[in-house]
């Protein structure tokens, strides 16, 4: 490698261990927020449509509005 050795295999191995954590890290939040929605949809939440802009709607169909339970909290306690 020509004298640069000492420079490439520290460098590639500290690149490993940075992408081996942002691996683990991905994986963790995929998981947790897997846990979270599996739990949103057994207490009977239910997701929105994919794309559901108001655009989408039909004419004469009026926009539905849906309170998060956090809305719902924080217009409670402001009341």
């Amino acid at each position: 490698m020509g004298g640069y050795a000492a420079f490439v295999w520290p460098s590639l191995g500290l690149t490993l261990v940075v992408m081996l954590g942002l691996l683990l890290s991905t994986l963790r939040q995929l998981r947790a927020r897997q846990r979270r929605l599996a739990a949103l949809e057994a207490e009977g939440a239910t997701r929105r449509p994919r794309g559901g802009s108001l655009a989408a709607a039909a004419p004469g169909d009026a926009p539905t509005v849906t309170r998060s339970r956090e809305n719902e909290r924080s217009e409670e306690a402001a009341s």
